[in-house]
């Protein structure tokens, strides 16, 4: 079977206290973007999970056991009592550590991928919450991948997902990698938890967001787009917060960080406009996509 891996984008994201387990309660929109890595995996007759991994983004040598997509296929043969007889192939574009989901959406992947061979009846609610709580285990923004959902409201660890329907013309996307890594770890041991007040705030904000997205009209999204982790990530990095202070003054503000970073992206209902700042921006860095929201 192949499929796509697609990249999402943080249009909003909010976090608030953390919990007993170590993760954070989050409130955030995911929209899913054309950027992609490409899975293919088969059933063989050897005993075993191969994984090979052809790199065209920033991933360095990795020992297949500690990648997320070899991890699903185990997890997947041990929760459905399947034998693990697969070979994984991954084209991988999607840079590591820029806060773009590429390892949570080629684990995802690999789960749908295994769930329709193996013929796994997903219509069956039973099923269907095992292979979700698998995807959980593996990581909090897998859910949201397995969901299919091109755009959604995610809420807890981001496993409760609400599907948002959005009618308003969509505009292009241009991401930025600036080749810095950002430690998730770091970014939320330096971040400050707003006080209720100022969550509810923003809490109001992106249901005034959500409104916005489900009418017909075109969106000005300098007034909704919003990441509590920018702050924290910009004081780690400042290549980071250079990046996205650029493209925010290119943009009139249309423009953020994502996840946890350090990929940020501008948006424009101009293609042409952004094409000029990529071409600005590309003897800089060497990952950069023009993108369209799914």
């Amino acid at each position: 079977m192949k499929t796509r891996a697609y990249a999402k984008l943080n249009l909003f994201l909010e976090i608030k206290k953390r919990r007993k387990d170590g993760y954070h309660n989050l409130l955030s929109l995911f929209c899913l973007t054309s950027v992609h890595d490409e899975i293919e995996v088969r059933k063989i007759k050897k005993p075993g999970i191969r994984l090979e991994m052809k790199n065209f983004a920033n991933i360095d040598s990795l020992p297949a056991e500690k990648n997320l997509a070899y991890k699903a296929a185990l997890a997947f043969c041990d929760k459905f009592s399947k034998k693990p007889c697969y070979e994984i192939t991954i084209k991988k574009f999607i840079p590591a550590g820029a806060g773009l989901g590429g390892g949570s959406s080629d684990c995802a992947a690999v789960l749908r991928c295994l769930a329709d061979m193996e013929k796994i009846n997903l219509k069956s609610e039973k099923n269907r919450k095992k292979l979700f709580s698998l995807a959980l285990e593996l990581g909090a923004d897998v859910p949201f991948f397995l969901s299919r959902e091109s755009a959604a409201v995610c809420s807890l660890k981001g496993e409760k997902i609400r599907p948002l329907a959005v009618n308003a013309p969509m505009p292009y996307a241009l991401i930025v990698w600036p080749d810095a890594f950002v430690s998730t770890a770091d970014v939320y041991r330096n971040l400050v938890i707003a006080a209720e007040k100022e969550i509810e705030k923003k809490s109001l904000l992106l249901k005034s967001f959500e409104k916005a997205l489900v009418g017909s009209k075109p969106v000005d999204f300098s007034k909704y787009l919003f990441n509590r982790l920018e702050s924290p990530a910009f004081r780690l990095s400042p290549a980071v917060k250079r990046t996205a202070g650029f493209l925010k003054e290119k943009t009139g503000g249309n423009a953020l960080m994502t996840g946890s970073g350090g990929a940020v992206f501008a948006l424009s209902y101009d293609r042409k406009r952004l094409i000029e700042i990529k071409a600005a921006l590309s003897p800089l860095h060497k990952f950069i996509f023009l993108a369209k929201f799914i």
